[in-house]
This record gives C-alpha cells, structure tokens and sequence, in this order.
C-alpha cells in the first residue's frame, strides 16, 4: 500500500511537471530562418509580436560559434536576436546543429559527439540564464539529399540516438528546467534508401532505442502540398502517437509555398492547420514555416513559404494566423462537430463559447446555438462585426476561410445606429422587416435584429406585428419609428395600389439623376431634365452624347449610366421606360438590388431603341429573373449604350435620346396585358426553370391575333422541337417543354409572331 502511495504521488508530480512545462510552452510558433541576420530586427521581432505569435524558431549553428576548438564565441547578431526576442516577450526556440569541420562533420562517432556536448552546453550556458528554456537536437537527421545533407553521408537512426543521449544530458546538466525537443525529422514518406529514411520510420527507430527518455517532447515536419489540413492534421499527428504513445509532440516546421498554392489557400490552411492541431490535447506546438519569403525568385518554393513577402508587406496569411492566435489564442478547447467536410469547434467556457467554423472543400450552412442573442462575428482576416440576434441561434454560410463567433455576455453599446432603407415603397399586400444597423463606441459596426427595437407607426394603410414587420394593408402612408438604447431612427412609408401602373419617375424637375460617363466626351456628353418634349405630363430627361469610336474599344463601350436609386413599388410584372429615339440603336440596361444587396443585370438585347423622332417603350420583364429576387427590389441605374450606326474607326459620332414615363406594371386581373404598355405586338420572356431538368416552361405575350410559331433549335441550328404553330389570340399563353428525350445541352427557342421574332437560349442540364 506504502508502495502504491508513493507510485500515485510521484506521478502526481510528474503530471504537474508536464502541466508547468504545457502552460510555459506557446503553442503558435513561427520559423525566423536566419533571423540573426535579418535587417531591422526589432521591427520584425514586432510584427512576430504584433500576430499572437508567442515563440520562434531558429539556429544557433554549431561551426559558427565554436571556430577554434574548445573556444566559444558568440556573434552580436545571436545575442541581439535572443535578447529582443525575450524583450518582446517571445519564447526562442534553439536548433543545436549542424556539423563542425573541426571535428569531421557531422558527429558520428564518440569523441565528435562529447565536441557536440560541449557545444550544447555552451549555447544552454549563454541563453538559459536569460531565459531561452526550449532548445532542439538537430535538425531533419532523417535524410542526406543533393543540396541538403543534415547528416552526412547518411543517415542512422542508431547515430542520432547516441548524439540526442549525450546532449540531453549536457543540457539538463546546465539548466535542469530546460526543455529538450528531439527527432525534428523531415516527412518524407518514401521508400527508404541509404540517404533517406521516412519520417515516421526514423521515430519509431528512435524510440525503440530508447529515445524517449532522451527528450521532452518528439518533433517532426510536415509540408502536406495537395493535402488540406483536414486530410493530413489528424492522420499523420496519429501515425506519430501509434509510436511515441503520450510523449508531448511538436510540429516545429509546417508551410505551404505560394508559388504552389494560391495566397488565399495559403491563409485558410494555416489557420485550419492551427484549429485543428487544438483538438489535440498532446501537440503543445505548431512552428509555421516560414515568417518571411527568402528570396525573390518566383518558381523557388523556398522563396515564397512566407507569411511577409520579401518586402514586408503582410500577406493574407499573416492576418490569418493573427487572428486565429488573437481570437482562440490560449482559450480550452472543449469540442469538435464535423459533418460532410464542415467543422464547428468550441473553445472558451460553456457560458460564453468561442466558436471556429469553416468548410473544407466547399461551402453549407450551419445553424449553431448560443447561450446568449449576442456575438461578434470575426472573419478570417480579423474583420468584426457584432449582431444582436432575434433569438439564441445565429446562421451561418461557412466556406473555406474560417469565421468565428464570439459569445459576448450582454449587448454591446451603440453610439449610433440607423434604419434602411430610408423611404420604403410597398403595395397593399407586402410586408417588410427592417434592416438596422449601428456602430458601438469602438466604431465597430452592428447589426441589430428589428425584433430588438421598439416600434411605432404613424400614419394610415399598414400595422407593425409584435416582431416588429410591417404589414401593409391598404394605400396611405406613415413613417416607421425604431428606439433602442435612447436612439431612435426613421422610416418613411408609402403604400400604393398594385393595379395598372405606377409612376416611379416622370422625370420633372428638381429629380436627382447622378450619371457616370464610360468612354463617351464629358464636354459633349449631358443628362438634364428638359421641357423640349414629353411622353407624358411636360418633362423628360434629356441625354445628349458624343463620343470618338475606337475599333479596338467595340461597340458595346460607350455608355451612359444613370443612378437610379429607385424603390420598385411591390412585385411588379415589369418595368417600362419611354424613349424617344435618334436613329441610332441604342440599347438599355436595367440593374436591380434587392433587400439583401443582391445585384441582378440585364439587356433589354430585344428592344433595341431604333426608332427616330417618335416615343416607344422598353420594358423589362422581371420574371426573367426568375425567382431570384428577394423584395423589396431597388432600381440601382438604368444604362444607355450610346450606339451609331456603320461606326468607322477615330470618327465622332452623336446625338441626343429622350427617357419619360419610368413606370412598374402589373399584371391585369383579366391575364391579357394592356396594350398602350407593350412595346411590341409579341414577346418570348426567358424559360423558367433555366437551366431545366426536364421541365421548363416560356411565356408568350401578345398584343394582337397573329399566326405564331414557337421552335426549339439545337446549337447547330437544328429544328428539334414546335411548341406552337398556328393563329393566337391576343394575351398571355404559358407554354410548357418536356425535354426528357433531349441530351443535356445548349437550346434556343425561337418565337415567330407575324414579321417580329425573338429568341431566347436556354440551357438543358441533366
């Protein structure tokens, strides 16, 4: 029983030991390759710093200090790179290596490894006492390869177990404390031969020898090129456990070259391969490899394992590493969740949990519980955002580049915030929730949950539920008014009858029509509101252009684009604009934002404008998005393409075009659109489904009776398919195709209505 006790106390201390020894150790680690001669060292040692990066890695070489035989003299360049490292607070790493020419090279035999000894314990003598506590035993001693032979001519697994022996020994005998890291080796996974052993292999023989006893932690390298950090963090970290069992491990060297991977790639895998070497307990460090490219030349992978190009400048991997080090830093690791490549890992308390989550390959979305409804979001780069949330659950898009969410214990504090959009324009069946948004007294933004703020409603034709969305219910309008925390801000609403049409715009004066030239002449080039001529009412807007063509430009870069910046009123059928043409076939564009800032374009290419001195319509169908759009939708700008005709290269060419009368239409309760707002006698709106599998269906418009014919084509032009043929009324027809028989690929509909055709390509994609 005495026995026993004793057994459990001295693992007792043990166990404190290694904890002492884990709680010492910085787990983000970084390689400074040469950083003893690097210029500007205390700016480099900052900006080592300035990540959360909490130790370094470099040698102190053997042949460098000991350069008469048992003399040792140190280079000021060492002392100053130990010394303004530990004035930052960072923790050197010391690789004791390589060979001395004094005594043979590499020391293979008993007198050359007593000479490494005594090296040992003049570089532990020096830095020990400043406080320089982990040092390393070599480096890669698992191979000898053109251009880089740690261990000269081969390698021996029996070699570096007797060298590892005596310098473990020369080292405790200086400094007990010191912490000794052992094997270092490089992972080659090749067959082995006499100048390479595997990595794995090289540790298994190690330790079989017993090298455990001989270090504090077993090291090794890994440079997983076309493997993410999900295919190799767990996998080659376990062949490593299979050998050493529960000895501490360190990865001291792990890098992506960016001439292999793109920089991009490069930030999420160093930030994954850190999250993921946390989920286990045994690895105390991750080193990347390298802080800085070494050199310039663009194929050399040598010259671009940097996290700082060779100018310094950051690249995205060092705010990457930044902020997996700032944000997760030393923070418990409490779980792992991973479904289909996507991962949830949980670090902090179970009160106010950080969470880190990406997608290995791709992308899905997470639904992740919290214990409160507030969180700072954080991406990959360290830009934040805080939400207060409308319930104890936020989710969340993940991707390849990680984000983390950081429980926060109460709200935060708003210096401002502000309600959007400003002026809402709804019809009587609509209803629209808020989009707020603040900034704190740090002036980082947050986005409030409308269900947040307290609301009113002042005026007629909507209610506001208990959530806080507004319902639209009849024609009027009011203003919205949103307090939280003291702050209060304004909506003002307006509510219309979807019957008919609505005027969004007749273009009168004192309207706001900011316009951005693209290769036209400023000086010949103006909009203005204009009293010469009118669609409708007294005013249209005036577009006068001039341009020089440039063959080299095409036709298709001359515009004019006019900020819009209008609220469509409910769900429209379409859009329409009158023109009054020149001669000249311009053709308009119509971009739309929708209530989540999406952006959706497109070509009026049918309704080319080639009509002079009279008005015509242009009308955009908005079905042709299909369901795409989320509303309320804005009319973001309105684009002319100022076009002549036959241009001839340098040549200037100008003229002027009218625009009147921007209205929404809807669709009549009748189904038959009325005829004064249809541009033309027929038109073929875009299939929907597009692309389709097999079903799809077009939707024929027709002003006046006409023989039709509505065809499908393949790419190379052949007749594959009639949907119609023969005389129709006038309306709208839905025609639907079962493509079943058909072979994915590219089709075209052509729509025949008396003298006027249009065609529209669809795409079959089983």
């Amino acid at each position: 029983m005495r026995h026993k006790r004793l057994f459990f106390f001295l693992a007792a201390i043990a166990l404190c030991s290694l904890l002492r020894a884990q709680g010492n150790i910085p787990y983000y680690g970084i390689q400074t390759h040469f950083g003893q001669g690097r210029a500007e060292l205390d700016s480099l040692l900052q900006a080592i710093k300035d990540a959360g990066i909490g130790a370094i890695r470099d040698e102190v070489y053997w042949h460098e200090i000991e350069t008469v035989r048992d003399t040792f003299r140190f280079k000021p360049e060492h002392d100053a790179y130990i010394n303004g490292a530990l004035a930052k607070g960072l923790k050197p790493l010391i690789i004791l290596d390589y060979g001395n020419d004094l005594y043979g090279g590499t020391p293979r035999d008993s007198v050359q490894r007593a000479a490494f000894a005594r090296y040992c314990k003049a570089v532990v003598g020096r830095y020990a006492p400043k406080g320089v506590k982990h040092y390393e035993i070599w480096n890669e001693p698992n191979l000898c390869v053109p251009g880089f032979c740690p261990w000269n001519p081969g390698p021996k697994a029996e070699e570096y177990f007797a060298l590892l022996k005596v310098a473990y020994a020369a080292c405790k005998s200086v400094d007990s404390s010191v912490f000794i890291v052992g094997c270092a080796t490089s992972p080659l996974d090749e067959p082995e031969t006499a100048q390479k052993i595997p990595g794995v292999e090289f540790i298994k023989r190690v330790f079989a020898l017993g090298g455990k006893e001989y270090m504090d932690a077993v090291s090794f390298h890994q440079y997983p090129i076309g493997r993410t950090p999900e295919q190799w963090v767990s996998y080659e970290i376990g062949r490593i456990q299979a050998v050493v069992g529960n000895k501490p491990m360190w990865i001291t060297e792990v890098g992506y070259p960016t001439n292999l991977v793109t920089e991009d790639n490069q930030a999420n895998f160093i930030a994954r391969s850190y999250l993921l070497g946390r989920t286990i307990p045994q690895l105390q460090r991750i080193s990347w490899y390298d802080l800085q490219n070494d050199c310039t030349d663009p194929g050399n992978a040598e010259c671009r394992y940097g996290i700082l190009r060779e100018d310094r400048s950051p690249k995205p991997a060092y705010k990457a590493l930044k902020t997996v080090a700032t944000i997760v830093g030393a923070q418990t690791f409490l779980g792992m969740e991973s479904t289909n490549n996507a991962y949830v890992l949980t670090f902090g308390s179970a009160n106010l949990p950080t969470y880190a989550a990406w997608h290995g390959s791709s992308t899905s979305l997470r639904n992740i519980t919290l214990a409160t409804p507030y969180v700072a979001l954080i991406d990959r780069d360290g830009i934040k955002k805080t939400k207060i949330l409308p319930g104890n659950s936020i989710a969340v898009t993940l991707t390849q580049n990680p984000i983390f969410i950081v429980t926060l214990p109460r709200a935060p504090g708003l210096k401002k915030f502000q309600i959007t959009p400003r002026r809402l324009l709804l019809d009587s069946t609509q209803t629209y929730e808020m989009n707020v948004d603040g900034e704190d007294s740090a002036a980082v933004p947050v986005s409030i949950a409308p269900r947040a703020l307290q609301w009113t409603f002042i005026g007629s034709g909507g209610s506001l539920d208990s959530l806080g969305v507004f319902h639209a219910s009849a024609t009027g309008s009011g203003k919205l008014v949103g307090s939280y925390q003291g702050l209060s801000d304004t909506c003002f609403v307006t509510i219309v009858s979807a019957k008919g049409t609505y005027v969004m715009s007749d273009f009168a004066p004192g309207e706001q029509w900011p316009i951005t030239w693209l290769n036209l002449d400023s000086a010949g080039s103006s909009f203005a509101i204009s009293k010469e001529r009118a669609s409708t009412g007294s005013t249209s807007g005036k577009l006068r252009y001039s341009f020089r063509f440039s063959s080299q430009l095409g036709l298709t870069q001359y515009r004019a684009i006019l900020q819009a910046q209008i609220q469509l009123p409910g769900k429209p059928d379409s859009i329409a604009v009158d023109v009054y043409g020149d001669g000249n076939p311009h053709r308009l564009e119509f971009r739309f934002v929708d209530a989540f800032g999406e952006v959706f374009s497109r070509t009026a290419g049918d309704q080319p404008v080639t009509w002079n001195g009279i008005w015509n319509p242009v009308r955009m169908y908005l079905k042709s998005f299909g369901a795409s759009f989320d509303y309320p939708v804005t009319l973001d700008r309105l684009t002319v393409y100022c076009v002549a005709n036959s241009p001839q290269h340098d040549s200037v060419y100008a003229g002027t075009i009218y625009l009147d009368n921007l209205r929404a239409i809807y669709v009549s309760t009748t189904g038959v659109a009325d005829k004064a707002t249809i541009p033309f006698s027929c038109d073929l709106e875009q299939n929907f489904p597009n692309p389709f599998n097999p079903n799809t269906r077009y939707v024929v418009r027709l002003n006046e009776e006409a023989e039709v014919s509505l065809k499908i084509y393949d790419i190379v032009g052949r007749e594959v398919a009639i949907l119609l043929e023969g005389k129709m009324t006038p309306g709208i027809h839905a025609i639907p195709w079962n493509a079943g028989h058909m072979p994915t690929g590219v089709y075209f509909a052509r729509l025949k209505a008396g003298k006027e055709t249009r065609i529209r390509k669809t795409v079959l994609a089983k």
